[in-house]
């Protein structure tokens, strides 16, 4: 049986247009690049991305007016709905590497958007938490990004969105294999 090639892909994010980087990589068989899987697979990770691209242009424009860029207002309001969380807790409910997350937080932090607070018996690491600026900033983004997001979801049944969620959960499952 012939050995099949794999390859490293990583995602052209500034396609999305936004600041954002991540160092995290996908592996892909050379096999699955062709486009020809025959259930549709193919295509439906290209829709998908084709919509990823579209939410962070919108949501880039809400973060844009808040002056941070579309993955900082993401973590700004990962923080938000945490109260308190860890780098690397913040890290993996965004899907990013831990040293990406470190230097977004530094930048939010300089900007007066965030603090750090050593961990109660643990002096390891830190508590990232929201300054009055940055709960602030969550006050005033909230309803244009609720916006964004209705206007992004509309049409969209309750069943839908429920069955399109546990569709990402098996996608998020497969990609961190």
């Amino acid at each position: 049986m012939p050995r099949t090639r794999r390859r490293q892909v990583v995602p052209n994010i500034d396609a999305i247009e936004t600041e954002d980087r991540s160092s995290e990589r996908i592996t892909v068989d050379a096999s699955s690049l062709s486009g020809e899987d025959g259930n549709g697979s193919s295509e439906l990770v290209r829709d998908l991305l084709g919509v990823a691209q579209l939410v962070a242009k919108a949501r880039s424009h809400v973060a844009r007016d808040a002056g941070v860029t579309a993955f900082q207002l993401s973590a700004v309001m990962a923080i938000s709905e945490m109260r308190s969380v860890a780098v690397g807790a913040l890290a993996a409910a965004l899907s990013v590497s831990s040293q990406f997350i470190s230097s977004e937080i530094a930048k939010l932090e300089a900007a007066g958007i965030v603090q750090r607070r050593p961990k109660e018996n643990d002096t390891r690491g830190s508590m990232i938490g929201l300054t009055r600026r940055g709960r602030e900033l969550v006050r005033k983004s909230g309803p244009a990004r609720k916006a964004a997001d209705e206007s992004i979801l509309q049409g969209a049944t309750a069943e839908q969105m429920s069955s399109f969620r546990k569709v990402m959960s098996i996608m998020r499952k497969n990609c961190r294999r």
